[in-house]
């Protein structure tokens, strides 16, 4: 077993990935970059960011068929 003791965010060789002490210390997350600027998505994150954009697509298509509507008579 290897134990982590320096500054700064771990490198995983294995999942390819950094990790990254947040919450002042109290949540490890998993980042692309070591300046942990592009942090990987939790399951809720990824939930919530696709049914944002479920909701977006659907306000989009509901004005394109608004705008149809006023235009064909």
């Amino acid at each position: 077993m290897r134990i982590y003791t320096g500054d700064g965010p771990a490198r995983s060789p294995t999942l390819g990935a950094y990790l990254v002490a947040t919450d002042e210390g109290r949540e490890l997350r998993l980042a692309d970059d070591e300046d942990a600027t592009s942090f990987w998505r939790t399951a809720e994150e990824s939930e919530r960011a696709a049914k944002e954009a479920a909701l977006a697509r659907v306000a989009e298509l509901e004005a394109s068929i608004a705008a149809r509507r006023f235009t064909v008579k």
